[in-house]
């Protein structure tokens, strides 16, 4: 059982690496709680990127990912909704409120849990994504290497492996430049308003994609 090739592995492994190294909503997501909250709020983004992902790779086990790819109404709401998400995130990052109330606010919102939430909602809420895994993880379904179920969830499991070695480099670097660049004037809010202009940008891509 799961005695693949070795031309099975390198292209699998490679066609992952290269969509996983793509930037998009999930990067970006995880790089503005990193600058904005620091390496603690990044890594619970990212935990909660891997939260999404997975349950990407539970429907797709189970057939639920075939029936929401194929239907135009579930994609057009995914899109519209994370689209939205997106943009409001952006929205509130680029212009906080100005009061000690609002300070407050923000500190609770660079919590773990609220950024694994938000890393959680903005791949669960990204069409591609699921589109990704409908027609990706099937590809490495071989006969006679075990149970379907169990091939997908391994790739799929594979996958999230990939992401998390590629995007923890990109937490800790931007949680040094984060803290260093808190002492270093406007150069920290810089960054922050630079991700947060990302966020929306995203937003709107994602909205006006077909």
């Amino acid at each position: 059982m799961f005695d693949y090739t070795l031309v099975h592995w390198l292209s699998f492994l490679t066609t992952a690496a290269i969509v996983v190294a793509t930037p998009g909503p999930d990067l970006a997501s995880i790089l503005s709680r990193t600058i904005r909250g620091g390496r603690t709020s990044g890594l619970a983004a990212l935990a909660g990127m891997c939260g999404g992902a997975a349950v990407h790779v539970i429907l797709v086990t189970f057939g639920l990912g075939t029936l929401i790819s194929s239907s135009t109404v579930a994609l057009a709401a995914l899109k519209w909704i994370g689209a939205a998400y997106l943009i409001y995130l952006g929205t509130n990052a680029l212009f906080p409120r100005n009061s000690r109330r609002s300070k407050a606010q923000d500190s609770h919102q660079s919590k773990a849990a609220n950024c694994f939430r938000d890393g959680m909602l903005i791949n669960l809420l990204n069409p591609k994504a699921i589109l990704f895994y409908v027609a990706f993880l099937p590809q490495f379904v071989v006969k006679g290497q075990g149970p379907e179920a169990l091939q997908l969830v391994l790739h799929g499991g594979l996958v999230i492996v990939l992401a998390v070695a590629v995007y923890l480099p990109v937490v800790v670097f931007a949680g040094c430049v984060k803290t260093r660049g808190a002492g270093v004037g406007r150069f920290g809010g810089v960054l922050e308003r630079l991700m947060a202009i990302t966020l929306i940008g995203l937003g709107a891509k994602v909205a006006t994609s077909g």
